[in-house]
């Protein structure tokens, strides 16, 4: 520890409280409700946070002013955190936790930056072991280990950072777009293809040109023979099929060769995320639940072509059309018969798919680039943060 440093509890030098208990409302009636869901990508639109009545005693008790920092304190965000960057009339929920600093020698942004270190966050996982819903209590935020330096080096600490995190931010934000943009590529790409399809060839219904058929249902009471592995829809991703957290059904030998997928066959989820589609790429042979669709045609490059006309169709919105169900949709057996697809030669067929494919992997390729440079970005964001609170940063 550098010379001047000392380590404290949060406890020692912070106020920590938990939020009012309320019901919020949309009229403008008492000071904004501050709520975890109302903290979306580290920052708050005041215009959307709703309202609530409160006493005047408990409207100081619970208020929240600028420099004061809330933690989510349960759920899937827990102990992600903000810090108030300006002066408004509010107060927070119950499911977030206030830390206000209360000593003068100490800069709540210094103190905001820590909460950002990896060094806090294996606190907050080791703080969240065993609890009923994941949360991250008062008591154990209090008893939160924190470097502290005399102010004058915090505020340089501070400095430092935050124009580092500045330059930070503009190159997070010109690779997100260039990440963007190759994900846009290969989506032009299947629309350009099918564009110049549509215009050649006509439509046919899947029912006319393919088998199909829905899977087995799954009914423990019901089902006999083997027990096999199976294919649910939540195993069907767009593009791929994973096969990491398979089940099995029992299945008959009678029943092997209707309800099997061989290499080749297009699965097509019915439920879950209707529409969403991927080809079997395994030389294994595997089964599916009746939750899916496997296609096959006789020539198997228009299986191909048809998972990328589904995610074209699901891109531009026209898929939803073909689906049923109150709520919860369904691409049913009825709807994938009636379903359209251009049906060009083969031969056209085999150029639209490759030229989709090979545009594909230049697009992956290139996500995988530009992912690896946001993960250098927050590596060296990481490795910033870690010296400065080790007292290395020069």
């Amino acid at each position: 520890m550098k010379a001047g440093w000392e380590v404290k509890s949060l406890g020692d030098f912070a106020q920590i409280r938990y939020g009012y208990t309320a019901k919020a409302n949309i009229e403008n009636v008492g000071p904004h409700f501050l709520r975890i869901t109302d903290i979306q990508n580290g920052s708050v639109d005041w215009g959307r946070v709703p309202y609530c009545q409160i006493t005047d005693k408990d409207r100081k008790k619970f208020s929240l002013t600028k420099g004061d920092i809330v933690f989510a304190r349960t759920g899937a965000t827990t102990g992600k955190s903000f810090q108030i960057s300006e002066e408004t009339d509010a107060v927070f929920a119950s499911y977030l936790i206030r830390v206000r600093a209360t000593q003068q020698n100490l800069s709540d942004r210094f103190l905001s930056l820590f909460f950002q270190t990896s060094e806090y966050w294996e606190a907050v996982e080791l703080g969240t072991e065993g609890a009923a819903q994941g949360g991250f209590n008062a008591s154990k935020l209090a008893e939160l280990k924190i470097p502290l330096p005399p102010l004058e080096e915090q505020k340089r600490i501070v400095a430092v950072l935050d124009a580092a995190f500045e330059g930070l931010t503009r190159a997070r934000a010109h690779v997100e777009t260039n990440l963007q943009n190759a994900r846009e590529l290969f989506q032009a790409q299947v629309s350009t293809e099918f564009s110049k399809l549509q215009d050649t060839f006509g439509r046919k219904r899947i029912g006319d040109i393919a088998d199909h058929r829905l899977g087995k249902m799954l009914d423990k009471n019901k089902n006999q023979g083997e027990p096999r592995k199976y294919l649910r829809n939540t195993n069907v991703q767009w593009f791929e099929i994973g096969t990491s957290d398979l089940l099995e059904m029992r299945i008959e030998d009678k029943e092997v060769e209707k309800y099997s997928v061989q290499k080749g066959d297009l699965l097509i989820c019915e439920g879950g995320y209707p529409g969403r589609a991927a080809i079997w790429t395994e030389e294994e042979p595997i089964f599916f639940q009746k939750a899916l669709h496997r296609v096959r045609f006789e020539e198997p490059i228009y299986n191909r072509l048809l998972l990328y006309w589904l995610y074209f169709a699901d891109q531009t919105g026209g898929l939803t059309a073909h689906c049923s169900g109150a709520g919860i949709l369904h691409f049913t057996g009825q709807s994938l018969a009636k379903f359209e697809m251009p049906f060009p030669s083969k031969e056209a067929a085999i150029n639209a798919v490759e030229a989709i494919e090979e545009t594909k992997l230049q697009s992956e390729t290139l996500q995988t680039h530009y992912r690896a440079k946001l993960q250098d970005l927050d590596d060296l964001r990481q490795s910033l943060l870690q010296k400065a609170f080790a007292g290395e940063l020069t």
